[in-house]
């Protein structure tokens, strides 16, 4: 389950258009013949259904996954780190596939001036010191990073505050109507 919210995180993140199979959202696995044909099991994980949501709405929020650059900043046995540019928004998405809590340097090719990054999920802000992010992993986790989010769009910073948990009511941008 830990490594699904991570394929989760890392697809969203991706560069290219993400695309998510029936029933991922509720953890089917489709692994046997004839599971892939099982009937929906709506509700049977409302933490990994809100955590779709939520990669969803990131994703729609930061300008950077849909048409940013990217780069692998860090690859070792347990951390993948990459980032996504567009240069509005920076956006960093740090992966730790060890069972153990992983801590580590991710260091950005072009320093610029000193930046506070906001973790998506948590609300929490880590300084980025000389081009430079410390980073603590909990086991089996993700987190993405945003940066320069109020360039990019304007009202992000609300947006990127609405994704919470428990916060899964659909919105529609103004003029538009709920698919």
């Amino acid at each position: 389950r830990e490594r699904l919210k991570m394929a989760l995180s890392l697809l969203m993140c991706w560069r290219g258009i993400p695309i998510l199979t029936y029933g991922t959202e509720a953890g089917l696995s489709g692994r046997t013949e004839g599971s892939n044909r099982a009937p929906m099991p709506f509700g049977a994980d409302p933490e990994l259904e809100e955590l779709t949501r939520r990669l969803v709405k990131l994703r729609r929020a930061v300008s950077a996954f849909p048409r940013g650059r990217q780069a692998a900043l860090l690859a070792d046995r347990e951390v993948f780190a990459f980032l996504r540019d567009d240069h509005d928004t920076r956006a960093l998405c740090i992966l730790n596939n060890s069972r153990a809590p992983q801590e580590r340097v991710v260091e950005f090719p072009r320093a610029g001036k000193p930046a506070v990054w906001l973790d998506a999920f948590t609300g929490e802000r880590i300084a980025e010191r000389h081009g430079k992010l410390r980073l603590e992993l909990p086991p089996r986790s993700a987190r993405v990073l945003v940066v320069g989010w109020r360039v990019a769009q304007p009202g992000t910073a609300e947006r990127l505050a609405s994704i919470r948990p428990g916060s899964s009511k659909r919105r529609t941008r103004q003029g538009s109507s709920p698919a």
